[in-house]
């Protein structure tokens, strides 16, 4: 008869748990049996980074996520890599022609676009004029001659782009407007000659301005400031200016007939009428018997009667302005 022998003593590591032994008598191999927690008992999270449906930075984030079944724990981690290798872009204003050295205003660029905030914009003028600095160049002073403006345009990632616009700057024309001969004018004048201005062909301006002419009555009382403009064939306009004092005249024409002198009287032909300032004046000679023998008006403030052909005797010179009137004696002899 035969027998199974005696089997060997189980073993089990001391750290483990949990453990059964089984004794008895058992025919071929020995048994192992070993149970594990069930699998509904683990769950997983994310431990750190970003979550599921965030928008990413540039540059890398990483994304760790932890798996605990029962008393066991493992933790892996992976990165979110993004990369902007989309070029941004900018677009110049158009060239330009401008009349006029100095400020420039209103040249910024047209637009400016990038995928990602923090792009840069930058800009360098050469030519004609030098300069560089940052986003705008307007209000840089432009020289006379042809420039060129560059802008740049760079993201976070290095990405660039540019556009340049030409700007040219023509010279004004030179334009000289002369003085009028009188500094003063009394408002009911009648109207002057403009002085010349130069270059030629150019066109007058002001209050009391009509064609080459200036009319006082047509103005304020004040200096009137005229301006002489002339636009060469660039169409670059060029002027000066001059001024005249309009004058009310008011109590000083009252005054000038006061203060008229005739001389010599008596005459033996010729009567000087002097007042003291230019004055509108009508004038009327008559006879002792109150016959009219001269009459004429004048605006000077001189007077010259020619009375060679009048008869000897008494006559009466009746002085009128828009403001007052006297009334002399003058003797023919």
């Amino acid at each position: 008869n035969c027998r199974g022998g005696g089997g060997g003593s189980s073993y089990t590591d001391p750290s483990a748990t949990n453990v059964t032994h089984t004794q008895g008598v058992r025919v071929g191999h020995g048994e192992v049996v070993i149970s594990y927690p069930n699998s509904s008992t683990t769950t997983t999270s994310q431990i750190a980074g970003l979550t599921s449906g965030s928008t990413f930075p540039l540059g890398t984030s990483t994304i760790t996520y932890e798996v605990v079944a029962g008393a066991t724990s493992s933790t892996c981690s992976f990165n979110v890599i993004v990369v902007d290798s989309i070029v941004p872009s900018i677009e110049a204003p158009a060239d330009m022609v401008v009349c006029g050295a100095g400020p420039l205003s209103g040249i910024a660029p047209v637009s400016t676009w990038d995928n990602c905030a923090g792009a840069s914009v930058t800009y360098a003028i050469s030519g004609a004029t030098t300069a560089n600095g940052f986003a705008d160049a307007s209000g840089t002073s432009f020289n006379p001659g042809t420039s060129t403006l560059w802008y740049y345009i760079v993201d976070a990632s290095g990405n660039a782009d540019s556009a340049s616009t030409t700007i040219d700057v023509l010279s004004v024309p030179t334009v000289s407007l002369a003085a009028f001969a009188s500094d003063t004018i009394c408002i009911y004048y009648d109207p002057i000659t403009l002085p010349n201005g130069t270059p030629a062909s150019g066109t007058y301006s002001g209050n009391g301005v009509s064609g080459i002419y200036f009319d006082p009555s047509q103005s304020a009382t004040g200096d009137q400031w005229i301006t002489y403009s002339y636009t060469d064939t660039n169409g670059c306009i060029g002027s000066d200016s001059t001024s005249i004092y309009v004058d009310g005249c008011l109590a000083l024409n009252e005054s000038a007939l006061e203060n008229t002198v005739l001389y010599p009287n008596p005459t033996n032909g010729v009567l000087h009428v002097q007042f003291a300032q230019q004055t509108a004046v009508d004038y009327f000679l008559y006879t002792a018997d109150g016959r009219l023998v001269l009459q004429g008006s004048t605006k000077d403030d001189h007077l010259q009667l020619q009375l060679e052909k009048e008869e000897n005797g008494i006559y009466f010179l009746e002085l009128k302005s828009d403001y007052s009137e006297r009334t002399f004696r003058v003797i023919r002899e």
